[in-house]
């Protein structure tokens, strides 16, 4: 089955197609079921209103920034029964195009998303029961009972914060998975076993 790795943030509505994100509260095998791949739609590109002109219908002229989101790919869903398009923040269209998906291929959202730490500084963890827990209780306005500070950090306040980020990476260094933060890189969607460093450097870059 082929992975992709996908930009999480806004539902955005460009050009009469909705392009999907995947946020961290979304179930993704309830709500899309069963994925197969249809194309590469190619860039999403940044737009942004010019002030100073407007169109025959009043609304501001759209310029292009000459930036992109990301790379957009338009997946059917089994459940929506549904052409859905997504973009692909942390890949080139190229490395998109080296997977070598075909077309009907089924393919799996990876569960990965971009949180923030106790301090406020965003990073990229895989989505799992402690993470799934924490975004419940942030949208309930709930806080962490902290029954021990490490003092690790000079601008984390114990009685504000969601989790203790360094029980949070302990549990994970012991295997406590469940219970644990998991921060990884924009590539995790590639391994689908365990590898020694040497064996991810040469896939990554050749042998050397």
């Amino acid at each position: 089955m082929a992975k992709i790795g996908l930009n999480y943030g806004e539902k955005l509505q460009i050009a009469d197609k909705t392009y999907r994100v995947i946020t961290d509260g979304l179930n993704v095998p309830e709500v899309l079921g069963k994925l197969s791949f249809r194309g590469i739609e190619g860039p999403d590109i940044i737009f942004e209103e010019d002030r100073t002109q407007r169109n025959p219908d009043g609304s501001f002229v759209q310029v292009n920034t000459g930036e992109i989101r990301g790379i957009v790919v338009a997946i059917h869903s089994s459940i929506q029964h549904e052409t859905l398009f997504f973009t692909i923040a942390d890949m080139a269209q190229s490395e998109i195009e080296d997977l070598g998906i075909k077309y009907r291929e089924e393919v799996e959202l990876e569960d990965i998303v971009i949180t923030q730490s106790p301090v406020g500084m965003p990073g990229r963890a895989i989505v799992n029961p402690f993470l799934e827990k924490i975004t419940a209780m942030k949208e309930h306005g709930e806080k962490a009972k902290i029954s021990h500070c490490y003092q690790c950090l000079e601008h984390c306040d114990p009685a504000n914060i969601p989790y203790c980020i360094t029980k949070a990476l302990s549990n994970a260094a012991e295997g406590a998975l469940n219970d644990a933060l998991l921060f990884c890189g924009s590539n995790a969607y590639r391994a689908d076993k365990i590898e020694t460093v040497e064996a991810v450097v040469q896939d990554l870059v050749g042998t050397v």
